[in-house]
Order: C-alpha cells, then structure tokens, then sequence
C-alpha cells in the first residue's frame, strides 16, 4: 500500500509541475517535478524519473540555459531507456537534438534528429503481420464505453493505435482519460 501511495504522490507531483508549466510558474513547476522526482527515487520509479528530468529540461531549455537543460535531457534519456519507453526516448533525443541546434553545433544536432527519426519510424514501418515488443506512453482518446475491453491512443501524428486486452485480461476504468503507459505486442491488422 505504501508503495501505491508513493505512487500517486509522484504523479500528483508531476501533474502539478505541469499545471504551474503551463501557466508560466516555472519555479513552483521545477519545485514539485523536483518532489515528484525525490519520491520516483525512493520508489525507484525509473519511468516517473525521466518524466520529471524531461520536464524541468523544458524549462531549463526555455530559459537557454543549455548546459542544465542538456544535462537533465541525457539523464531522462538513459532512464528511458533503461524503462524501454521507445516513444519517450525518442522525444528525449529530439529535445537533446534542439539544445546542440540552439548551441550551432550542427554535428550533433543532426545525429540525435537522425537517431530520434529512426526509432519514430520503426513504428511507421511495420506492416501487416509484423509484430513488435515495445513500451509507449500515449494519450488516451476513447474507452469501449461497455466494458473498457479497449482503448484508442493518440500518436500524436493524426494517428490513433487501437489497444486490445487479450483473453479481455484487463479491463480500462470507463472514464478513464490522461496518458498511459502500455507494454506488450504491437501488430498491424487491416480492418
């Protein structure tokens, strides 16, 4: 139970940071990413740990203050990495990839955009039959409103994923709403 607790207090956290982000409170955004991320480390939540590194990047970014901007993004990385959220790590690198534009150090730059693309187009790739062990972290769009059986998730492109439980061994609350994280198979099918 502890453990579940220290949970949601990571994600309030978090989700707090967010609200004081984008209504330009960067201090008391930085402030409770940096709560959100003492706790993530006790729980070892390595996932709510890249999130809150990522987060205050961004801010750091804004700001141009490169160096910690830059820093936080590598450590965001290696953490999602380490999490196999393929999408995050995909945006962490673009965001690394913006700092070394920003900087003129074009070398760079275009190494972590070519390094970003090619793992986004893994997913773009697949075709009918393919299959892929991944971990993504997408918005969610719409909920079987029956049972919760399935889900759509936004790609962020015009795109949406269908996500279907096998054997129905998971059921979604019926209004739930945010972004999730899911792990398993990803295939295509035609319908």
């Amino acid at each position: 139970i502890e453990y579940q607790l220290k949970k949601e207090l990571t994600t309030s956290y978090n989700n707090l940071g967010i609200i004081y982000l984008e209504g330009g409170d960067y201090k008391n955004a930085i402030m409770n990413y940096d709560l959100s991320e003492k706790i993530a480390q006790e729980i070892q939540d390595t996932i709510m740990m890249s999130y809150d590194l990522h987060n205050k990047a961004l801010i750091y970014l804004d700001w141009g203050v490169y160096d910690e901007a830059l820093d936080l993004f590598l450590q965001a990385r290696n953490l999602s990495r380490l999490s196999g959220l393929d999408n995050e790590f995909a945006s962490t690198l673009s965001s690394i990839a913006l700092i070394y534009h920003e900087t003129k150090d074009i070398k760079k730059a275009k190494y972590y955009y070519y390094r970003a693309i090619e793992l986004a187009e893994k997913y773009k790739t697949m075709a009918e039959g393919d299959t892929l062990v991944t971990k993504v972290t997408a918005k969610i769009n719409e909920v079987c409103s029956t049972k919760g059986c399935w889900m759509r998730l936004d790609l962020e492109n015009d795109e949406e994923v269908m996500v279907r439980f096998k054997d129905y061994g998971f059921f979604m609350p019926l209004n739930a709403t945010g972004e999730v994280i899911i792990n398993g198979k990803a295939f295509v099918t035609v319908i």
